[in-house]
């Protein structure tokens, strides 16, 4: 009866580490892609702010010829 439930208890330890490591990996992985959408969102912010700085040099400079 002891050995059964040495047994029993060995099974469940296992299982339950199977199921920590599997949820480890998936929040590790969760978090790199989650740091990868963050990177892409400031790169695409950095675009976006550097067009619309483009977008007001070319309007002054179509002001600025227009005024000559």
């Amino acid at each position: 009866m002891a050995r059964q439930l040495r047994d029993a208890l060995l099974m469940d330890k296992r299982r339950m580490e199977r199921e920590t490591h599997q949820a480890n990996t998936s929040l590790n992985f969760f978090h790199m892609k989650s740091a990868r959408i963050k990177d892409q969102v400031m790169l695409n912010l950095k675009i976006l702010k550097t067009k619309h700085v483009a977008g007001i040099l070319a309007k002054n400079i179509l002001t600025m010829r227009d005024a000559t």
